[in-house]
């Protein structure tokens, strides 16, 4: 399981953290769902919301080869300026985000049930706190995105950039609780035989 953890933690880190050199991202979110599958191919534990989370990771996997090889067009940021989507344009983004939520509610959900049936009572509600405050941001930001994205600046604007501060500390949050969950599932294993 720590290996395992280990593995999602990594790949959620580098899913979570972009830098970009002339618009080619050096860390591939490809890399981290590759990492997030191997990981949850490797969970001794099976709960059907590890489940979701693979199915997630494999469509977000094609999307992001699709973006490296240039088939999807790069991310859009609300620092592009005078600059309109139309829905069919928004479409790409809206849907990359529901699969990213789905892919959290799975991993969230996951170690929440498999914490709560060793008795890590204390991990599952952090977890599940990790999964609503992900669920917050990510609804608050499916709604304001696209009139961000079109030039509604102002008040809009700052409510997109509170909610992409609140999904990257969550997702920090949830780096840090699978990478912790692997050694209290080790420690919990441990201290039963």
């Amino acid at each position: 399981m720590r290996t395992a953890c280990s593995q999602i933690a990594w790949g959620l880190g580098l899913m979570l953290f972009d830098f970009r050199l002339n618009n080619f991202d050096l860390l591939p979110d490809a890399l981290g769902f590759i990492l997030i599958l191997i990981g949850l191919a490797n969970q001794p534990v099976r709960q059907p919301a590890f489940g979701i989370a693979k199915i997630a990771a494999v469509i977000l996997l094609i999307g992001a080869i699709a973006e490296l090889a240039g088939v999807m067009p790069v991310a859009a940021t609300i620092a592009q300026v005078n600059r309109y989507y139309s829905l069919p344009a928004l479409l790409p983004i809206g849907l990359s985000l529901l699969g990213l939520l789905a892919l959290l509610y799975g991993i969230c959900e996951g170690f929440e049930r498999t914490a709560a049936s060793i008795g890590l009572f204390d991990s599952a509600r952090a977890f599940r706190a990790v999964w609503n405050t992900s669920l917050a941001m990510g609804a608050v930001m499916l709604f304001v995105l696209p009139f961000s994205l079109n030039g509604w600046h102002g008040l809009v604007t700052g409510i997109a950039v509170l909610a992409g501060l609140g999904q990257f500390v969550a997702g920090i949050w949830l780096v840090m609780r699978v990478s912790r969950f692997g050694r209290e599932y080790a420690a919990a294993r441990a201290g039963e035989m």
